[in-house]
């Protein structure tokens, strides 16, 4: 095998929805999962599958009185006899966790983030998980790292006034990360990820965010929208990492955009257009 593929799914209760997760070990070899809603007590993310060991944290403070259902929680599920040796990279926040291992002699790490409702009261909370995966980045970024972040960012970077969309794309600009399943698929393309159940509203929000060595193994982004698991479509991302061809270093400003429609890119110029440079 020489290509790996790897998912994200905001599952809302990994034990509800097991029998589908363990569908998607059938064709991935990599799945970071959000909403959990797990206790600290993880154990149950190593059952899911034999061939697959697991790692995450829990969102749920045990100190108090549980009051209500669980909540939140990320986790990252590796496929065994692809990644023999995995190490735990401490991310010290319930919504980022991290995982390192080495693959055609490099080191390969996946990241998975659940953001915060977009509200400009979650801003800073949204911020500071950006800064844990920059940490976590610039603490591993050498030239032989490849460093993959898939989750739910809550931030709609199709949508002008998605306050969440907006520091996204600026972010990414700032450290020369790339969006990779809006660079791929294209920023007007009508591409979503996420339903609502509440108003019938599509939005997407859900994203692949790499690093210039992860962009030049990266094959293809699907979101599989047939599939009705959850308010959220598992998005799927294809890599290469046996490639020898070099590309250019890029981020998601500084390269056409696909439009996904009628197959012209969008420059740079038109990007920005549909980008929220400000908010009202």
């Amino acid at each position: 095998m020489t290509s790996v593929e790897m998912i994200s799914f905001n599952c809302r209760s990994v034990k509800r929805s097991c029998q589908h997760i363990r569908d998607l070990c059938c064709e991935y070899q990599v799945i970071a999962i959000q909403e959990h809603w797990l206790l600290p007590n993880l154990d149950f993310l190593n059952t899911i599958d034999d061939k697959f060991r697991a790692y995450g944290v829990s969102a749920v403070d045990t100190t108090s009185v549980l009051k209500g259902r669980p909540y939140g929680g990320v986790a990252i599920l590796w496929r065994k006899d692809m990644f023999p040796t995995v190490n735990h990279i401490y991310c010290g926040n319930p919504r980022v966790t991290a995982v390192r291992s080495e693959l055609a002699c490099r080191s390969i790490i996946v990241v998975s983030v659940y953001m915060p409702t977009e509200a400009g009261d979650n801003l800073p909370m949204f911020t500071e998980c950006l800064e844990v995966i920059s940490a976590v980045i610039a603490s591993h970024d050498d030239v032989e790292s490849v460093i993959i972040c898939l989750g739910g960012f809550n931030g709609d970077v199709s949508h002008k006034n998605s306050l969440f969309g907006h520091e996204l794309v600026a972010y990414c600009a700032e450290e020369h990360w790339t969006c990779a399943d809006v660079s791929t698929l294209g920023v007007m393309s009508g591409t979503y990820t996420y339903l609502s159940d509440a108003h019938g509203t599509t939005s997407w929000i859900d994203h692949v965010v790499v690093t210039s060595a992860a962009l030049r193994a990266l094959r293809g982004v699907r979101v599989l929208n047939n599939v009705y698991w959850s308010n959220h479509f598992p998005l799927a991302v294809e890599f290469d990492f046996y490639r020898n061809e070099i590309f250019a270093a890029t981020n998601i400003l500084n390269q056409p955009i696909q439009t996904g429609l009628a197959g012209e890119p969008v420059s740079t110029d038109a990007w920005r257009r549909y980008s929220p440079e400000k908010i009202e």
